[in-house]
This record gives C-alpha cells, sequence and structure tokens, in this order.
C-alpha cells in the first residue's frame, strides 16, 4: 500500500527511538558483562582459551589435511614407481634373463632405505597429529560444555535485562572487526607489491630510457631531415593540387560534351531502327497486296489449299462470325420463351422434393412407433405409396402420386 508523508515521517521517529533504544541497551549489557567478568574472571579466562583452543584445532586440522594429502602423493608415487620397477625388471628380465649387478642393487637399495625412512617420519609425524587431535577435540568438548552453561546464564541475564541477542551482535562485530583487520592486512600486502612493482617499473623505464637516449637523438635528426622534406612536398603538392585543379574541370567539361554526343547518337541509333522497322512492316504490307493481287488473278499455289486468298478467308470468317451470333439470337429467343415454363417446373419440382421430405420423415416415424409397438413387424398399409404409378416420359422415368380417398 502507499504511504503519506506522515507515515513516513512517525516511521522514521519510530526508527530513531528504537534505535536510541538499542544503544542504551547495549551500553547496559556492556556494563554487565564487566561487571560480570569482574566478579568472576573463570568466565573470560574460559572463554579465551576456548577460543584459542578453537583456533589451534583448526590450524591442527589442516596440518593434518595437508599431511594426509602429501601422504596420498607419496604413496601414489611410490605405487606408480613400484608398478613401474615392475614392468622394466619384466621387461629386462625377458629381453636380459642376467640378475642385477651389484652396484644397482646397491644403488636401489639407497633409494628404498631412503624412501622408507621418509614414509616412517611423515606415518609418526601423522600418528602425532591424530592423537593431538584427539586430545583437541576432548578439550574442544569440554570446553564447548562450559560455555554452553555460561552462553545459557549470558542469554538469561540479557533476557532478564530487555536486551536479548545483544552478545550474538557483538560477536558479529567483533568477527566482522577480525574480517577488517584481514582485509586491512591484505590492503598492506597488496600497496607494498604495487610499491615494488611500481619501483621495478620505474628502474626498467629508466634502463629503457639509458638505452634508447642514441635512438632519440637519431630521431631527432632523421625528425629535422623530415621536417625539411614535408616542406618541400607541401610546395610540390600545392603546385600539383592547382594543375589538377585545372585539368579535372577540363576532364568534365569534356565529359559532359562526351555524353551530350552519346545521347544523340543513341537518339539517331534509336530512330534508324523505328525507320527500319517501319520500311520492313510497308514492305510486308505491300508484298501481302502483291500476292493478294497474284492469286487473285488465279497465279501461284494460293494462301491455303481451301482459301485461294485473304478476301476468301477473312469472308469465310466473317460469315462463320453470322451463324454464330444468329445461333445465340435463337437460343435467347427460345430461353426468353420458355423461361415461364422453366421457373414453374422448378417450383413444382421444389415442391414435390419438399412432399417426398416430409413423407420420408412421417415413414421413419411411423417405423420407429410400429418398432415399438409391434416389434419391427411392418404393416401393409405402409407397405407401399398410395395411389402411386411411374410410367415413361421419353428417356425419363417419371413418378406420380395419387391422391388417397
Amino acid at each position: 500500500p502507499q504511504r503519506s508523508q506522515e507515515d513516513i515521517n512517525e516511521i522514521s521517529k519510530l526508527c530513531q527511538e528504537l534505535e536510541t533504544k538499542n544503544k542504551a541497551q547495549k551500553a547496559t549489557v556492556d556494563n554487565a558483562v564487566k561487571k560480570r567478568s569482574k566478579s568472576d574472571p573463570k568466565l573470560a579466562t574460559s572463554r579465551q582459551h576456548a577460543n584459542m583452543v578453537s583456533r589451534k584445532l583448526k590450524d591442527k586440522m589442516r596440518d593434518i589435511d595437508r599431511l594426509e594429502q602429501e601422504k596420498n602423493h607419496i604413496l601414489n608415487d611410490l605405487d606408480q614407481r613400484e608398478t613401474a620397477f615392475a614392468v622394466q625388471q619384466q621387461v629386462l628380465n625377458a629381453s636380459q634373463p642376467q640378475q642385477m649387478t651389484r652396484e644397482q642393487f646397491k644403488i636401489f637399495g639407497a633409494q628404498l632405505r631412503e624412501k622408507t625412512k621418509i614414509y616412517k617420519t611423515l606415518k609418526s609425524q601423522l600418528a602425532d597429529l591424530r592423537a593431538e587431535a584427539v586430545i583437541l577435540h576432548r578439550t574442544e568438548h569440554i570446553l564447548t560444555s562450559q560455555v554452553h552453561d555460561a552462553d545459557e546464564f549470558l542469554a538469561q541475564l540479557e533476557h532478564r535485562r530487555g536486551i536479548a541477542g545483544h552478545r550474538a551482535c557483538r560477536e558479529q562485530l567483533e568477527k566482522t572487526a577480525e574480517d577488517i583487520a584481514v582485509v586491512d592486512q591484505d590492503k598492506e600486502r597488496t600497496l607494498e607489491d604495487i610499491s615494488i612493482t611500481v619501483k621495478k617499473i620505474t628502474q626498467q623505464l629508466k634502463e629503457k630510457k639509458k638505452q634508447l637516449a642514441p635512438q632519440i637523438q637519431n630521431l631527432k635528426e632523421v625528425r629535422a631531415i623530415f621536417q625539411n622534406f614535408e616542406s618541400e612536398f607541401l610546395s610540390k603538392k600545392a603546385a600539383y593540387d592547382k594543375i589538377a585543379v585545372g585539368l579535372d574541370v577540363e576532364r568534365q567539361q569534356l565529359e559532359k560534351d562526351c555524353n551530350h554526343a552519346q545521347d544523340d547518337a543513341l537518339q539517331e541509333e534509336s530512330r534508324f531502327h523505328y525507320l527500319n522497322c517501319l520500311i520492313a512492316m510497308a514492305q510486308t504490307t505491300i508484298q501481302r497486296v502483291q500476292d493478294e493481287d497474284t492469286w487473285k488473278s488465279g497465279q501461284g499455289r494460293g494462301l491455303l489449299p481451301n482459301f485461294r486468298c485473304y478476301e476468301q478467308l477473312y469472308q469465310n470468317k466473317l460469315n462463320q462470325q453470322a451463324a454464330f451470333a444468329d445461333q445465340l439470337r435463337k437460343q435467347r429467343a427460345d430461353i426468353e420463351q420458355n423461361q415461364h415454363i422453366s421457373t414453374q417446373q422448378r417450383e413444382l419440382f421444389s415442391s414435390l422434393k419438399t412432399l417426398l421430405d416430409a413423407k420420408v420423415a412421417s415413414l421413419s416415424f411411423n417405423q420407429r412407433s410400429i418398432d415399438s409397438t409391434h416389434g419391427g413387424a411392418l404393416p401393409s398399409t405402409f407397405q407401399s405409396f398410395d395411389g402411386g404409378q411411374a410410367f415413361q416420359v421419353g428417356n425419363a422415368n417419371v413418378f406420380q402420386l395419387g391422391v388417397s380417398a
């Protein structure tokens, strides 16, 4: 839900009051803890001793894990070496059946004694660490039980004072302070590393400058020569640009003239092709006229086997179109004359279809009624249509319905 400004102000005041109460309760708890520590110094000593034992236990556990990893690594290395030695010994026995020499056997024995000594040393260290870990676990358990009772007492005291959870907050603050100290140490180491890196880079830069001093001097001399060449180049480039501008203007004018000439040539070429097409069409028309005169006079083989000339062909087509038009006019007149009869016949057929549909529906209904009453037997009254007769009209079979009495 939306909050108004008054709600926000009220919540802010409430937060400030709670913060004030929290500070007051924190001060009360600090005073109570100080008094408790002064009155019962064993409690503070027990807590410090428990923290010290816990840290020492964690360190020993990390040492145990590290030694376990080293032991596993050494055992794996020993197994691999023994396997490789066995394989090598088998290969040597297969290829050279003679035995190991005295010098080789001494070297192998020395290596084996050294590895055995290392193994026993690590094994004894591991046993000592495990025994110490057992003692530390037991000590931690005893101190934890004692601290648990002290924790219950402090929790009850905080609850009576109305500041429950203050000790957890304080421990969290102490842990945060330790983390901040660790981070500060990391920052200090990082800054030292950065300063060392900066010193190294500065030293390298000085050395590089000493190495590059002759090259820088040569570069200055070359730069002076370059400036002379650059001034000469710029002067010649300005002259070149001036001449290039005039040539560019001339080129554009020539291109413009060429474009006009090309457009004129294209127009003349298009007109030439157009006139050639007109001449070809006129020649074709003249040739057709000459052929028509020749075929009319009876010379030549004619246009087609059935038509001697174009006049006969076109006259035949005109006659065909006229006959087709007459036929269409007759069909139109016939349709206009028989339109009323056709419409009446369509209406009669529509009425007949409606009547037949109604009779089929009636028969279906009667059939269902008979099936339910007479067990499916159909009376003779409904075996056929009453008064219906069929006869043939032309090629069509016609069924006429009669009127029952």
